[in-house]
């Protein structure tokens, strides 16, 4: 059994009963604080889509490529081109002499030139990093061991077979040919699987501080935090900065845990996912409950919950019909096998019918997987094709009748995100659309209570010193202005509240959730 080993001031490494190792509480870690930050983590790399469009070393977004719903609010970032691959891009000379030095550009450069136009895939560049970087390791360099104390789980891996299997020999082989055309070292495929297969098990998706996915990260430190469906921290980027931060208070000696998938999916499809894409089985709190909130029934009648497994309403002794039960939860299971198919289409005409086909059931309510991810999706799909109100409608039901039932703090980052790209989006509809939805809504002061929900939770969820908190404090100071608050003490009375519990605006609100009410019998109608 190895010692324990301080992993941040926070936190230790130590072996786990049941989980190789595992990380915990040096001592009692309040809600909503840092945990870990990991600076430069050892790969952190742009994936395809995003290689025009951030820079390479400290991941940037160029400002023209970012979205209009949040590019007022960064600072200006122009990216120009290596001048010897022309495949990456940086935002400075300083990030293009530290990528160049320091993260491996100097081996990889000549790779990337000899491949153009044609790019290289992100695990191909990713396990290149890997491999240069495991021939400088050097033993006791790292306190969890280097890349060499890493699980590849190869055998699994083989034993499974499949898509993965064949894709992580076809990777390595094709990335040995490439590293022949660097004259300072070249690789094996089998040594390049092993590196694929490593990356797979310990690598997260690098995601801006609105959690749009841009890149594969691989860092030593959270490689260490093992799962949950009911994580009591999350992991964060800023850019390239890693931190890990609390979701509620963690007593000392406690293990930290943070989920490796999507929490919106229901038990099943969780526990799937978990076995097959990291080989183990999730005996997690909340997969071990009978209870499983987000699977819960909706009563027809009085639109109470009704908890897995019963069909019965224990607010007004209403009995759905067994029939009923499993019609629906055939419609899910059919719905959900459909989305997760290989090439899947997810345009807006297919994604909307399947969301009008399950709450069409009516006792399908609006947590019930995958009904969140259906909104989630289409706002995303409205909002690239520039359909804000449409895209509004679908904010609006994640923050009326999701977040609060899903993340119970209003500081979980996901929750304080969504807050805030609803009031960017309830800009341009005040802009396109000032009419409304057939209700009168004080745009100017529907927007100020949203931002003041997320200004009061963004230190918690983001982090003070975050970019994205900086993005807030800017935007809160322009709408103040326009509110016609002029100083800070009369902000403050508002600040934190919320928009449900803002003096003064019950009114809004109640409006928003008729809107939303309304929205959803269409749906269930069409």
């Amino acid at each position: 059994m190895s010692p324990p080993v301080d992993l941040s001031p926070s936190a230790y490494l130590k072996d786990h009963p049941s989980a190789g190792r595992g990380v915990f509480a040096s001592g009692t870690i309040p809600a909503g604080t840092e945990i870990l930050s990991v600076a430069d983590p050892l790969i952190c790399i742009l994936d395809e889509a995003h290689l025009d469009s951030c820079c390479h070393y400290c991941m940037a977004e160029a400002t023209d490529e970012v979205s209009s719903v949040s590019q007022a609010y960064r600072p200006p970032v122009k990216l120009s081109y290596c001048l010897g691959c022309r495949v990456v891009k940086y935002c400075s000379k300083a990030c293009q002499a530290t990528d160049w030095k320091q993260k491996a550009h100097k081996y990889e450069c000549v790779i990337y030139k000899a491949q153009y136009p044609r790019i290289l895939p992100v695990t191909a560049r990713a396990i290149l990093r890997m491999a240069k970087q495991f021939l400088s390791e050097t033993p006791g360099s790292n306190i969890v061991g280097g890349i060499g104390a890493l699980k590849a789980h190869s055998e699994d891996f083989a034993k499974i077979g499949g898509d993965r299997w064949e894709m992580a020999n076809l990777t390595a082989k094709a990335a040995a040919e490439f590293s022949k055309v660097s004259k300072q070292i070249s690789f094996e495929p089998e040594f390049l699987r092993d590196m694929y297969c490593k990356l797979l098990i310990n690598s997260a998706s690098v995601v801006t501080q609105t959690f749009d996915p841009i890149g594969l990260c691989l860092a030593y430190q959270s490689a260490m935090f093992n799962h949950s469906c009911d994580p009591n921290a999350v992991m964060m980027f800023d850019g390239r900065q890693l931190s890990i931060r609390s979701l509620k208070a963690i007593s000392k000696d406690t293990e930290i845990t943070i989920s490796y998938i999507d929490n919106l999916a229901s038990r099943k499809e969780r526990k799937e996912e978990i076995k097959s894409r990291y080989f183990f089985d999730c005996s997690c709190s909340l997969c071990s409950s009978e209870v499983q909130p987000l699977e819960s029934l909706q009563c027809p009648k009085c639109k109470g919950l009704i908890t897995t497994n019963k069909t019965t309403c224990t607010n007004c002794g209403e009995v759905v019909p067994e029939d009923e039960v499993t019609a629906a939860i055939a419609l899910y299971t059919s719905i959900t096998a459909q989305r997760t198919k290989k090439n899947a289409d997810k345009s807006i005409a297919p994604t909307l019918k399947s969301l009008k086909q399950m709450y069409g059931t009516k006792v399908l309510p609006s947590t019930f997987p995958p009904i969140p991810q259906l909104h989630r999706d289409l706002a995303t799909l409205y909002i690239d094709e520039g359909n804000w109100k449409s895209a509004f409608l679908h904010l609006l039901t994640l923050y009326v009748k999701v977040y609060q039932n899903m993340y119970a703090t209003p500081y979980h980052p996901v929750r304080v995100v969504g807050t805030f790209t609803l009031a960017m989006i309830l800009i341009q509809v005040a802009v396109d659309e000032p009419e409304g939805f057939g209700e009168r809504i004080d745009f100017t002061k529907v927007l100020y209570g949203l931002l003041t929900e997320v200004y009061g939770n963004v230190e918690k969820s983001h982090g003070g010193n975050s970019s994205f908190a900086e993005m807030v404090r800017r935007k809160m100071e322009e709408v103040k202005i326009d509110v016609g608050i002029d100083s800070n003490r009369e902000a403050d009375k508002w600040m934190g509240k919320g928009l449900r519990a803002i003096p003064g605006l019950e009114g809004e609100v109640a409006k928003l959730i008729k809107i939303v009410d309304e929205f959803l019998e269409t749906l269930k109608s069409d």
